[in-house]
């Protein structure tokens, strides 16, 4: 906790399996964006994500993202469509989700039940260490089982113009070489495993430097954690939101985030 205040970020090593199931997703993600066909990744599309306040937000599963050169594709799920079979329950705005693959879905679910566990106890250890209480709140598991639980799972593809370094056109800021503006989350807690292609920058609180984080960490073997706007919130400003951005890079980059957001924190 005492680094959350400090830099906004910690990171997480010696992560046991939590490495093999994010190098088996990457995996996929590769198969299944670079060799994916157009109307076969489209097809994995499936009901609209309303997020912690109602608001339409999305499709889950597949989308390209249009604009600023097309710098990114997407593959989103938010926690209730992470079931035990293959297909979703339809409940929701929408068409049933239909997956890349059953390969693909169960490493997902390992990956995502695996990050949920850690964000949980984070959370835990964060709220107890500084005697912060939330109306309603109780643990993860009760979010879940009452259906408050509005966490996400993100899948990002960077084409980077297969190694050609796809950006953001510069605006008025002279923010180029940027595939995703600097900004904080509105959820707790944030946790991406270290890909294999740099660009995740994430702002230094008491460096005031910005740290590009594949540059230090081991690829698979060590995580990034770090809190949303939400959590600041819940902890009275204690632990600040941490401030981060993606920069291009001369390579396609695979990334997975898991983003806890629980409905009781945004009453």
């Amino acid at each position: 906790v005492e680094l959350l205040v400090r830099h906004t970020f910690v990171v997480l090593e010696n992560v046991g399996e939590g490495e093999a199931y994010w190098r088996a997703l990457e995996a996929s993600f590769h198969d299944f964006f670079v060799h994916g066909a157009a109307d076969e990744k489209q097809a994995c599309q499936g009901e609209v994500y309303f997020n912690e306040t109602g608001t339409p937000m999305w499709y889950s599963g597949f989308e390209a993202l249009e604009g600023n050169d097309n710098v990114r594709e997407t593959f989103r799920i938010h926690a209730a469509l992470v079931p035990e079979t293959g297909a979703d329950t339809g409940a929701g705005d929408g068409p049933p989700l239909r997956w890349p693959s059953e390969q693909f879905r169960l490493r997902w679910r390992a990956l995502h039940l695996f990050c949920q566990r850690i964000a949980d106890l984070a959370l835990s250890i964060t709220l107890d260490s500084l005697a912060a209480t939330v109306v309603g709140f109780t643990s993860g598991d009760a979010c879940r089982a009452e259906g408050t639980d509005h966490s996400v799972g993100y899948a990002w593809h960077y084409p980077n113009e297969e190694g050609g370094a796809s950006t953001v056109p510069e605006d008025i800021a002279g923010e180029a070489g940027i595939n995703v503006k600097e900004h904080v989350d509105q959820s707790l807690f944030v946790i991406e495993p270290c890909p294999r292609v740099g660009g995740l920058e994430v702002f230094d609180l008491h460096t005031r430097e910005w740290i590009q984080v594949e540059s230090v960490l081991r690829h698979g073997e060590e995580w990034v954690l770090f809190g949303g706007r939400c959590l600041e919130k819940a902890t009275g400003g204690t632990v600040p939101a941490c401030l981060h951005r993606v920069r291009a890079a001369n390579a396609r980059r695979f990334c997975f985030i898991s983003e806890q957001k629980y409905g009781e924190f945004y009453e």
